[in-house]
């Protein structure tokens, strides 16, 4: 059984090139651990994937996300909790993903939707619990319309009182503070 983190201690981490190296592993709280798994299920539920990158060791960030145990490791740190994590409360956005429609013009206009208040509020959270905290900047990808190319992506802006997400097949977004 894989021991539950008290305290820093060092941990292993394999980096991509298969390499073992040592750095520096801290627990997750049940709190940011429960945050990270709403806002995966967030990310599902609209069709998102999401590039992670660590600002202190300029690598991605990896994230798992299973029923026992949530983490995530980059170059300079692994984060774990283990343990049942709270249910998730979230009432997610009842539309579905806004699908691209045709004009007569033959221009395709992105679909529109508006995020839930209490989606607002997770993305806030997110933001300046997980994102500033760890000192990670994130990048997303629409899966219904990314075309494999990292450049790409798709614009997906969090602030106070306003969120947006866009890309080539819909428009979502949010107005009025969620916090």
């Amino acid at each position: 059984m894989a021991e539950i983190l008290t305290s820093t201690t060092p941990g292993d981490v394999t980096t991509p090139e298969g390499v073992r190296s040592c750095v520096l592993a801290s627990p997750l709280t049940s709190a940011e651990a429960s945050l990270l798994r709403t806002y995966a299920h967030f990310l599902a539920h609209h069709h998102l994937n999401v590039v992670r990158v660590c600002q202190l060791c300029q690598t991605d960030v990896d994230i798992a996300v299973r029923p026992e145990m949530i983490g995530s490791a980059c170059a300079c740190r692994l984060r774990t909790f283990q343990g049942p994590t709270p249910g998730s409360d979230l009432a997610l956005s009842p539309l579905p993903v806004p699908s691209a429609i045709l004009g007569l013009d033959g221009e395709v206009t992105p679909g529109r939707g508006v995020f839930s208040m209490a989606e607002a509020a997770l993305l806030n959270a997110y933001k300046r619990r997980i994102l500033r905290t760890f000192n990670w900047k994130e990048k997303a990808f629409c899966d219904d319309c990314f075309s494999a190319n990292r450049k790409e992506g798709t614009s997906f802006a969090v602030t106070d009182d306003q969120i947006g997400l866009r890309c080539r097949c819909r428009e979502q977004t949010f107005g009025g503070g969620a916090r």
